[in-house]
């Protein structure tokens, strides 16, 4: 790439030489006397031409420098671009600027004191500039944990450069690729930061933010036939059938049913039927899981037992009848005809005998009718009046309250005034659910701290508690003003416990909450809170379907900032 021009130092060489002799001759030095007087041998100077730095493109600067190896100074420099000269001075730095692309040429002729001189030059090439290259990150603002999140990256390079393009998802995973799926574990903001870098160097980055939610598990609804009371009886040559409605927002839902005698049905349809092949009580689990993994259970106990039908039951009891008619004909021949000859044994013709008197025994007085209700005509009539006396005299009607909870003194006891705890405040909202909503649901299922344990707890819990759920948001306009401004939040529950086997539960608890929040000044923040609580406690101890109890609590709480 760097070129110098020795032959052109030779000629300049020469000619300079010759310069010398003719000035010497001209100004009548040579001739003027006999005497010789020498001359100093001319000087000799070396130069090369360094290009500072390494540059390889037109966006480099370019300064050449004249390096002096021998002369004598002080030096007059000619530099020359491409030919063409664009410097005369004793310096030895020409600074070029910026230079266009393609192949150039500096020169330097450099003269000494003694007149001595000599040329370098130096041949360089220079490129396009490298240019940076771009990358833009494609990331949706929302996502659930546990559900993939799909993204993707636009990089590109004006030079043609292979790019190496790497993705920071913030939660510990580095990925080099331009698209693809990443699952969030658990809820937060992250930063997703994108980098493209080209073999020179050059960096250009990307960034977004995605806010990942908590998943929630699917809504599942099942019913069977027969319908559970408490226990599914079943009859072994029936069918269990079970219906089963799931929805998740997020995306579909798998339905799993253990059958609880082995089998299973995965990616259950809608409607699934199963037969039992042996008389048990079978656990039946639906799980529904959706697409964050989360599930949605319910459970149902079957009680398989062997009961004939009524076709079954027809045809054996004909069997056994004809059986018994067979045996009782043998029976009767052989005691009455033990000889087989065909004549009854120990038998007399009944010769003299006298016509039997049925009269004399049923109707003695001849009147045609049976005289066996004689003892019933003799029945003394019972005097009213005689009962009335026994009894005593009936209360007129209107003298007995139509509703029991009317009879004061039946309701509450004489001075009986309000309890301490229906005087005491109503709790503040933090402390609404602790007072009202956990005890029943403690009451349910027990009161355990250790962690371990509450799981046990509840997994024995819903093998004997069918539970239903149903939640609902909405609007309420509280200002009257026709536009809704208050969100409150609705929760249903019903709760069947059965553990004697028995159909039929022995309690049934409903409970119905409802929860609002209201901005009043409109700074953006809830200041007034209403929270209303109804529970329904039906306790039928003995399973005849009539409940002993009835408990019934209504709480209702405000609160405000």
């Amino acid at each position: 790439m760097y070129k110098t021009a020795p032959d052109r130092n030779a000629r300049r060489r020469i000619q300079t030489g010759l310069f010398l002799v003719a000035l010497m001759l001209g100004s009548g030095c040579l001739g003027a006397t006999d005497e010789i007087v020498e001359q100093p041998e001319p000087s000799v100077v070396t130069v090369s031409v360094v290009i500072e730095g390494s540059p390889t493109t037109a966006s480099d600067l370019i300064i050449a420098n004249a390096i002096i190896e021998e002369g004598t100074a002080p030096y007059i420099a000619n530099w020359r671009l491409d030919g063409v000269l664009v410097q005369t001075s004793n310096s030895l730095t020409y600074d070029a600027g910026f230079l266009s692309v393609g192949t150039h040429t500096i020169e330097v002729e450099l003269t000494d004191s003694m007149g001595a001189s000599a040329v370098s030059a130096v041949i360089f090439t220079l490129l396009e500039p490298n240019r940076a290259p771009t990358v833009s990150l494609e990331l949706p603002s929302e996502g659930v944990a546990g559900v993939p999140v799909a993204w993707s990256v636009a990089a590109a390079d004006p030079d043609g450069d292979v790019l190496v393009v790497e993705v920071d998802f913030s939660d510990g995973t580095t990925l080099r690729d331009l698209s693809g799926q990443h699952i969030w574990g658990e809820p937060g903001t992250y930063s997703v930061r994108v980098s493209a870098t080209d073999p020179s160097g050059f960096l250009a980055a990307a960034q977004g933010s995605i806010r990942i939610d908590d998943a929630e598990a699917p809504s599942l609804t099942v019913s069977t036939s027969p319908s559970p009371q408490g226990r599914i009886h079943l009859n072994l040559a029936g069918e269990l059938s079970i219906s089963t409605v799931a929805e998740d927002p997020l995306g579909p839902v798998s339905i799993l049913i253990d059958w609880g005698d082995g089998s299973t049905s995965d990616q259950a349809l809608a409607e699934e039927s199963h037969q039992y092949s042996e008389e048990d009580i079978y656990v039946v689990r639906v799980t529904a899981t959706g697409p964050t993994g989360i599930s949605t259970e319910r459970v149902f106990h079957v009680e398989v037992v062997s009961v004939a039908d009524d076709l079954e039951a027809a045809q054996l009891q004909e069997e056994l009848e004809g059986e018994a008619e067979e045996q009782l004909e043998n029976e009767v021949e052989q005691e009455l005809d033990s000889d087989g000859d065909g004549t009854v044994d120990e038998v007399t013709e009944a010769q003299g005998d006298s016509e039997y008197d049925w009269q004399s025994d049923f109707d003695p007085d001849g009147d045609g009718y049976y005289d066996d209700d004689q003892e019933v005509d003799d029945w003394v009539s019972t005097d009213e009046e005689s009962v009335r006396d026994e009894v005593g005299d009936e209360e007129a009607t209107d003298t007995i309250p139509s509703d029991p909870l009317m009879v004061e003194s039946s309701v509450v006891n004489e001075g009986e005034g309000p309890s301490e705890d229906e005087l005491a405040p109503i709790p503040f909202n933090n402390e609404a659910n602790i007072e009202i909503v956990n005890p029943v649901f403690n009451e349910a299922w027990g009161d355990v701290d250790d962690a371990s344990m509450q799981e046990q707890t509840y997994s024995r819990s819903i093998s004997q508690v069918t539970a239903t759920w149903w939640n609902d948001s909405f609007w309420e306009d509280w200002d009257n003003d026709g536009v809704a401004e208050t969100l409150c939040h609705s929760t249903m529950g019903v709760f069947w416990f059965d553990s004697d086997g028995i159909p039929g539960p022995e309690r049934i608890i409903l409970v119905r909450t409802k929860q609002c929040s209201h901005d009043r000044d409109g700074d953006g923040h809830d200041d007034l809170f209403f929270t209303r609580f109804r529970g329904l406690d039906l306790v039928d101890q003995n399973s005849d379907g009539i409940p002993e109890r009835h408990d019934v609590l209504t709480r209702t709480v405000w609160t405000w900032d």
